[in-house]
């Protein structure tokens, strides 16, 4: 089963609650995340072992702080994509802005598409 989330009904805040609510027990960890629209935050802080597939371009910090899960991002990415990374992977379809993955301490940050200035700054 796919949890699907469509954030032209919701707010950024509803969705990483969500994600966060996660309590590690349910076998379903699959979520499909519509209408990414270039919002800001999303999927930040994650800490369960996720599918997070993201539909659409995101704003900035996008997956920052990201422990244990895997995302997808289907678009272009803004500033500090996978910031502070620590664990799991964090993959972007197109295009990612300045300070992609900046302080990362570990995982895996694959930007398919370019990459701006400052990308991997400050790894761990």
């Amino acid at each position: 089963m796919v949890h699907h989330f469509d954030l032209a009904h919701a707010s950024t805040r509803d969705l990483n609650h969500a994600l966060h609510a996660f309590n590690g027990t349910d076998n379903d960890t699959a979520w499909q995340i519509k209408n990414a629209i270039g919002l800001h935050n999303l999927a930040v802080g994650l800490d369960a072992p996720l599918t997070v597939d993201i539909e659409g371009h995101v704003g900035y910090y996008c997956a920052g702080m990201n422990e244990a899960a895997d995302i997808v991002i289907e678009g272009h990415a803004g500033v500090g994509v996978a910031e502070n990374i620590m664990s799991g992977c964090v993959r972007v379809r197109g295009n990612a802005s300045q300070a992609a993955a900046a302080s990362g301490h570990g995982g895996l940050v694959v930007i398919e598409g370019d990459a701006s200035a400052r990308c991997g700054i400050s790894m761990k």
